[in-house]
This record gives C-alpha cells, structure tokens and sequence, in this order.
C-alpha cells in the first residue's frame, strides 16, 4: 500500500514540478543543460521513481535509476508520503 501512496506522490510532484519550472530560474538551468539531472525519491527495498531534466524536457519513470544526480531515500513509502504531505500542506497554510 505504501509503495502505490509513493507513487501516486510521484505523480502529483511532476506536475507541480512542471508547473514550478516558468517560475524557477535554477529548474530552467538544469532543462537547458545537455546532460541529465536525474532526481530520485525512493524508499530502501528500491520502490520509487525518478524525474529527469534534459535538453527543455522533463520526463518521469517509476523504476529506479542506477546513477542519480541527486537521490532521498526513505525507510519505506508510508514514511515517504507522511512527510512529503506535512511539508506541502504546511507551506500551503502560509
């Protein structure tokens, strides 16, 4: 059950990522640059996915990536989406 709550995280974090990059000058630097920034949220049994910055393009994948450019990793997904959740409502209160 936690993993498919991760997943569906995962899902509502592309899009707020999408929706982030017109306003975020460092998420324009990292879609112009020629090689990838992978970020990577996954919990320690290898549940999770990845979102990739590349080339003007933004994609996502719910397999696990060997290399990330930068990675959180989390006990398990319960845990993941527990605090995920608390830190995007407790920004939306203010």
């Amino acid at each position: 059950m936690g993993s498919i709550l991760l997943q569906t995280i995962l899902r509502i974090t592309f899009g707020l990522i999408k929706k982030a990059i017109p306003k975020s000058v460092r998420l324009q630097e990292l879609m112009r640059e020629k090689e990838s920034f992978i970020f990577q949220i996954r919990t320690k049994n290898g549940k999770g996915g990845y979102f990739e910055l590349k080339n003007g393009q933004l994609s996502h994948s719910f397999k696990t990536h060997a290399n990330p450019s930068f990675e959180q990793v989390w006990d398990n997904g319960f845990t993941a989406v527990k605090t995920m959740l608390s830190l995007c409502c407790s920004q939306s209160r203010r």
